[in-house]
């Protein structure tokens, strides 16, 4: 009885060994499984925050860029500001002067005219014209004959 009685007990030691390995290998995995979640979690929020600081990065090359970009546009358009400036006041002063050539272009055309009207006028000698028999003078408005 003695050798079954040992191997009864060896049995049920081997038996209650392999429960026991079950078990802890059971809280084992359970323990992993926990540190692997945490371990999952705790890259991803590693991954977010590195995507977050790249797009954050990428949008503010991005702004640079823009601006970078835009500064000449900038500049030109303030350049063609001045520019269409300076040509405004040109033509301004081009109309004006437009305005006085005209303007004397025809004051020259009136006194062309009078002109040509005036060289149809003779002038005559006053032949006849009496001294004024008070003073001895030419009479003050003579009248053309």
């Amino acid at each position: 009885m003695s050798l079954q009685i040992i191997l009864v007990l060896l049995a049920l030691s081997g038996a209650g060994g392999i429960l026991l390995g079950y078990v802890l290998r059971w809280l084992i995995a359970l323990g992993q499984r926990g540190s692997l979640e945490l371990e999952i979690k705790q890259k991803m929020l590693t991954a977010q925050e590195r995507a977050a600081k790249i797009i954050a990065d990428a949008e503010y090359g991005a702004k640079v860029i823009e601006s970078e970009r835009l500064a000449p546009i900038e500049e030109r358009e303030e350049r063609v500001n001045k520019t269409e400036e300076r040509l405004v006041k040109r033509e301004g002063l081009l109309d004006e002067r437009q305005q006085d050539l005209d303007q004397k272009d025809e004051d020259i055309r009136a006194r062309e005219l009078e002109a040509a009207r005036l060289t149809r006028v003779v002038a005559l000698v006053p032949f006849g014209v009496e001294l004024d028999h008070v003073h001895q003078h030419a009479a003050r408005h003579p009248v053309a004959a």
